[in-house]
């Protein structure tokens, strides 16, 4: 199944109650921000999302740190 959100701004409470599994696919159309302060907390919330079992992909928003993506 694919999923499509926006606006997660970084915020993992965004995915509580998420019922999505193995195979799946979340799309996050803008503001993902998990990629932004470029320290342990990013690092953190990027391992959390790794360890879910379904696909995660975004699209840049106008929220980003773009500098930081280019990284």
């Amino acid at each position: 199944m694919v999923y499509v959100t926006g606006d997660m701004h970084g915020d993992l409470r965004h995915l509580k109650g998420a019922k999505l599994k193995k195979g799946d696919t979340l799309i996050v159309c803008g503001d993902f921000g998990f990629v932004w302060y470029g320290d342990k907390r990013d690092t953190a919330a990027l391992a959390a999302l790794s360890r879910k079992k379904y696909t995660i992909l975004f699209v840049d928003g106008v929220h980003e740190n773009y500098d930081l993506l280019a990284t």
